[in-house]
């Protein structure tokens, strides 16, 4: 995960958006 160090500040947004679609992805698989 060092190479997200070396990436500029665009990377906080590849990262949420990441994080929310695997929390769309496991909603919608796993309906709690």
């Amino acid at each position: 995960m060092q190479h997200i160090c070396v990436l500029p500040h665009h990377s906080m947004f590849n990262v949420f958006s990441s994080l929310f679609s695997f929390n769309v992805f496991f909603s919608t698989k796993l309906p709690l």
